[in-house]
């Protein structure tokens, strides 16, 4: 009998659970039931004194905000006067050993347009392997130009590459590929991480529909949108998303962002530190690893010990090179290692 109990409540539960009706949300509500409902909590609620119109409406504001997302937030007008405005992190281009090229684009300008196309070039001309683009800097005051031009670099001429949907305008503003002085022929590999939005967002998205690429790092913000910003007093402004880009088949990015393939998680300080000493040290110094010497057959041979300096050190109380984690860029390790796969599996 006390089975058969057992084993009804749990009949019971998993029927419950199965026939469980979610809770309503306020989109299931109209107009009018809305406004009743703000009604009812006014005058009824038990903390009704303290729901005044000034309450509520910054109560609606919030979770407006909450619901736009990356559409819309609030921003200070002035940033703090203790906190100083970090510089963005450097352009950087590099052949690493291999024969792979590395570019870095940072400000997505106009001016940066031009050692864009030279560094291609000598890529071109080094005739590298595989194409390392690493699309992982934060670029807020990013030119749709220069990204359009850009992707000539990957794109057939002619070729619909974005438009620009305003609610101000009428007609959107189109972006078309143009014919490259070189066109890049070997595979790319894409970076991104949570950083990458805007024009970089919209190159991965590009070249990854049009060129034979394949993505690592993490997913993007999905922040594909041209900002505004309205002061509201002296001390915050709202910034809103005023116009989307979409692609050319009308998909849009905005609050999706996008999956990399090869998921490849990084702390973004650790990002952030190799960014800033690649500005005086070369990228590789970040990615292929060196272990401390050992002693090994040809040592013995050549009646060395290549130990021996190391010990030494140690034993006078010194801190030696290799007594510290070093600081690696592990997304463009694991992007050189992907390389080096293909490369032995094509042979």
């Amino acid at each position: 009998m006390q089975v058969k109990l057992i084993l009804s409540g749990v009949h019971l539960i998993a029927t419950a659970a199965l026939f469980a009706v979610p809770a309503p949300g306020p989109d299931s509500l109209s107009q009018a039931e809305l406004q009743e409902a703000f009604k009812v909590l006014r005058t009824r609620f038990i903390g009704a004194g303290s729901l005044d119109y000034d309450t509520i409406n910054r109560s609606a504001l919030d979770g407006l905000l909450h619901r736009l997302g990356p559409g819309a937030e609030l921003i200070p007008t002035q940033p703090a006067k203790e906190q100083a405005p970090k510089s963005a992190p450097g352009f950087h281009a590099e052949l690493l050993a291999g024969k792979f090229a590395y570019l870095r684009p940072s400000a997505y300008s106009l001016e940066e347009l031009g050692r864009f196309e030279k560094e291609m070039t000598g890529f071109h001309d080094a005739k590298a392997d595989f194409l390392i683009l690493d699309l992982r800097v934060p670029q807020p005051k990013a030119s749709l130009e220069a990204a359009a031009r850009m992707l000539d670099r990957f794109v057939a001429p002619d070729t619909m590459l974005f438009r620009v949907v305003s609610p101000s305008e009428k007609s959107p503003k189109l972006f078309i590929s143009k014919q490259a002085a070189q066109r890049w022929k070997g595979p790319v590999l894409l970076l991104m991480d949570s950083e990458t939005c805007g024009a970089a967002e919209l190159m991965a998205a590009i070249i990854l529909r049009n060129y034979p690429a394949l993505s690592l790092g993490e997913p993007t913000p999905g922040r594909t949108v041209e900002y505004q910003q309205v002061p509201l007093n002296d001390a915050v402004a709202l910034r809103y998303a005023a116009a989307e880009v979409v692609l050319a088949d009308d998909q849009s990015l905005f609050g999706k962002g996008i999956k990399p393939v090869y998921e490849v998680k990084q702390p973004l300080e650790a990002k952030h530190r190799v960014f800033e000493a690649t500005v005086h040290k070369p990228l590789r110094s970040y990615v292929f690893e060196h272990s401390r010497p050992r002693l090994n057959e040809a040592a013995l041979v050549h009646d060395t010990d290549p130990e021996l300096d190391y010990h030494l050190a140690r034993s006078r109380g010194e801190t030696t090179p290799y007594d510290t984690v070093p600081l690696l860029d592990k997304v463009v390790q694991r992007a050189v290692d992907l390389a080096v796969t293909l490369r032995r599996a094509a042979q």
